[in-house]
């Protein structure tokens, strides 16, 4: 058996430091995280919430046949679909002020305000029959509530669609509370007759 004797040595090396650099996420990286978490975000429970409901057609610059109700919403929760809700009419009021008229002909009139009907059109929108219940299809601009479902255009399927049909600023930090939020602007990316116009929200 051999000893083997090590003789010590110390060595000066320069100073090292060692920081720590805060991870900076692109706006896309948050907005997908957050569309991926709609459902762990949003209550899974039965919920409901009372909102106020207007319905008016307009002719030029005059309002026909205005409607007015307050209506609740009983959602059984984002684990079912949107479709599944109900609806309690808890008040409701026709205006007789505004002239009533049936104004369905004057959309098909030409050199009219109705004439144009592509700004009236939501683009392969999908709208399921809910035996005329009018507060289904408006729930349609609810872009949330159908998180995985087709609703208006710039948004489409909002979990697949939404970041490739928008462009987004650097994300900025906004606390509630000792919570740090992010606040990000966006804008939609249309295409109108060939052109690219910008739409904010």
């Amino acid at each position: 058996m051999n000893n083997l004797k090590l003789v010590p040595n110390i060595y000066v090396l320069n100073e090292v430091s060692v920081t720590a650099r805060k991870r900076r996420f692109s706006p896309e990286i948050i907005v997908d995280r957050a569309l991926r978490n709609i459902k762990n975000n949003n209550p899974a429970i039965p919920f409901s919430y009372v909102s106020y409901y207007r319905d008016y057609q307009k002719d030029s610059s005059n309002y026909l046949n205005l409607n007015e109700a307050i209506i609740q919403t009983l959602d059984k929760g984002f684990a079912f679909p949107s479709d599944s809700n109900k609806y309690r009419l808890l008040d409701f009021k026709k205006n007789m002020d505004f002239l009533s008229r049936n104004i369905t002909p004057y959309y098909d009139l030409p050199e009219t305000d109705h004439s144009n009907v592509s700004f009236k059109r939501i683009p392969n929108a999908i709208v399921g029959d809910q035996y005329g219940n009018e507060l289904f299809i408006l729930l349609v601009h609810d872009a949330i509530r159908n998180f995985d479902k087709r609703s208006f255009s710039f948004v489409d399927t909002l979990t697949k669609d939404f970041i490739i049909n928008h462009w987004f600023s650097n994300p900025g930090g906004v606390h509630e509370g000792n919570t740090l939020l992010y606040k990000i602007k966006f804008t939609a990316k249309r295409q109108v007759t060939g052109d690219l116009t910008n739409e904010e929200g």
